[in-house]
């Protein structure tokens, strides 16, 4: 006997394994395709989402120039919530200090 009858696969292993592998390749193919799906799904919803917080502070911007105080100091124009707490809230929210100097672009 030599050594590469040790090292043979018993009659009928081979199709097996290969079959094996086959059914292994397509699941991994399968799982790949999900993964795939899932991720353009989530990215997707992020994208949807950064649209509707867009939208949602294009809105919160529009009511806080419509309702703050605008007035002048030192020349330069600048607007405050004067004290309202939902203002206050709004341009916390915004990320603007209190007063905030409107910059040129804005005015």
């Amino acid at each position: 006997m030599s050594s590469d009858d040790f090292t043979r696969e018993p009659l009928g292993i081979g199709p097996r394994r290969k079959a094996l592998d086959r059914q292994r390749k397509a699941a991994d193919r399968e799982a790949l395709g999900n993964l795939s799906a899932g991720l353009a799904q989530a990215i997707s919803e992020r994208d949807a989402a950064r649209a509707e917080n867009a939208r949602l502070r294009e809105c919160l911007e529009g009511m806080v120039w419509q309702f703050g105080h605008h007035f002048e100091r030192d020349g330069e124009p600048y607007i405050s919530t004067m004290g309202l707490s939902d203002l206050e809230h709004a341009f916390a929210v915004l990320g603007w200090g209190d007063p905030r100097r409107i910059p040129d672009d804005e005015r």
